[in-house]
């Protein structure tokens, strides 16, 4: 059923995402103008061209991405961590295995934050979680190379652990908790992308794991720095 789900969410993922969305109303465009529909034509280009000119010009990505990424900030970590968890997703997974060494993306910072935290806490467990997204992709897993790219960063290996079977983050979540099986007094600290730390602290929450929130990779700008 996971599965099911999983893959159903990619294919309707694939139709409503603002990209395809909008290149779908293009393609359609033209159609109507190959079928000489002048008036529906004009509705399926204009929409998407008004919505190209709209995002470039505005800070559309502040907009929408700042009340995600301020809902938690930084904590203040008590002095004993039973372990650091950081969700993949900070890698370009296809090039990564093309060239054979970690390609990073706009999400990197959660494996450089993670390295920091793990020198912080040198008696912490680092847990890697990630698999593959990709429903076409599926041998290009992220935990081998994160791993590596830890290692290189400074962090020993006996203390990562990889959980590299989840493709999203309910899994990530799932996997995770039973490789781990935390007791309930531990103190665990969760690493991923500031705007993704809500769904994922959500998801913990589910699974009845208390972890403190630890966001990082910011994408967006505080609205004093909006212009």
């Amino acid at each position: 059923m996971d599965t099911l789900f999983w893959f159903l969410s990619k294919m309707v993922w694939a139709l409503i995402s603002p990209d395809h969305f909008f290149i779908l109303l293009l393609s359609l465009g033209f159609i109507a103008l190959l079928l000489n529909r002048q008036r529906l034509a004009k509705w399926l280009i204009g929409l998407p061209t008004f919505a190209f000119v709209f995002i470039t010009f505005l800070p559309v990505n502040d907009w929408i991405l700042y009340p995600l990424e301020s809902r938690f900030s930084k904590p203040v970590l008590p002095e004993q961590i039973h372990g650091i968890i950081v969700l993949g997703g900070s890698e370009d997974a296809a090039r990564s295995h093309a060239w054979g060494e970690f390609v990073g993306n706009d999400g990197m910072e959660r494996l450089t934050t993670t390295a920091r935290l793990a020198q912080q806490f040198p008696q912490a467990q680092v847990v890697f979680s990630g698999g593959s997204g990709r429903v076409s992709e599926q041998h290009f897993n992220e935990a081998k190379i994160s791993q590596q790219f830890l290692i290189n960063l400074g962090v020993d290996s006996s203390r990562i652990r990889l959980e590299g079977s989840s493709r999203n983050t309910y899994e990530n979540v799932k996997n995770t908790k039973q490789v781990i099986q935390p007791e309930p007094n531990e103190n665990w600290v969760l690493v991923t992308s500031a705007f993704h730390m809500p769904r994922s602290i959500g998801i913990f929450n589910r699974f009845d794991w208390k972890v403190m929130p630890y966001p990082t990779a910011y994408l967006s700008r505080p609205p004093e720095y909006q212009q």
